[in-house]
């Protein structure tokens, strides 16, 4: 996957630099960088829940939200 791939893919400039630092999207197919992806935001999720628990990880049109509970 080129850079500009994994642009499209994640709808951003912004996610697709961060991801690009994190992940080897060059060598990986849609699915393992989704997975990876995933693996990522479960990994901040259980971080965030040790320091702050009433926190809820929210996906929503493809930014990342943490919201407390009500």
């Amino acid at each position: 996957m080129t850079y500009p791939e994994l642009v499209e893919f994640c709808g951003s400039e912004r996610q697709a630099h961060f991801l690009s630092t994190r992940l080897p999207y060059q060598r990986m197919s849609e699915s393992e960088l989704t997975d990876a992806i995933c693996n990522l935001m479960v990994r901040v999720k259980e971080c965030t829940q040790r320091r702050r628990p009433n926190i809820t990880l929210q996906y929503i049109g493809g930014i990342r939200r943490d919201t407390l509970r009500a």
